[in-house]
């Protein structure tokens, strides 16, 4: 089950030689799970292929998240050069309205 489904029980019987609990799952949205937008899906690959393996970034774990066109950047940088790049690369994609800064600062490594 997705992260949209809830499981609750559904029936409880107290009797100890009925002990049973079923549980049901039902969506949260009358019309059934909704799925991420294929814009948004290829807006996260897309970002996330730009971002990795290049000579500028010093960590290669970055996470790259998008809802609606906004696109969440998660990660570590070294300096303030790497993150303004990161942020610029970010957001010359075609469907990005706007980039949210997560990224946290570590020293340059040794």
């Amino acid at each position: 089950m997705g992260p949209w489904f809830v499981s609750r029980p559904a029936a409880i019987c107290y009797k100890p030689w009925q002990a049973s609990v079923k549980a049901t799952s039902w969506p949260l949205w009358p019309n059934g799970p909704r799925a991420p937008g294929v814009d948004n899906r290829t807006v996260s690959h897309d970002v996330h292929e730009a971002l990795q393996g290049k000579s500028w970034t010093s960590h290669g774990a970055t996470n790259v998240i998008v809802t609606k066109g906004v696109v969440e950047l998660w990660g570590w940088v070294e300096t303030k050069a790497e993150r303004q790049a990161m942020l610029l690369a970010a957001q010359e994609f075609s469907g990005v309205q706007r980039v949210v800064d997560h990224l946290g600062a570590v020293p340059p490594a040794t």
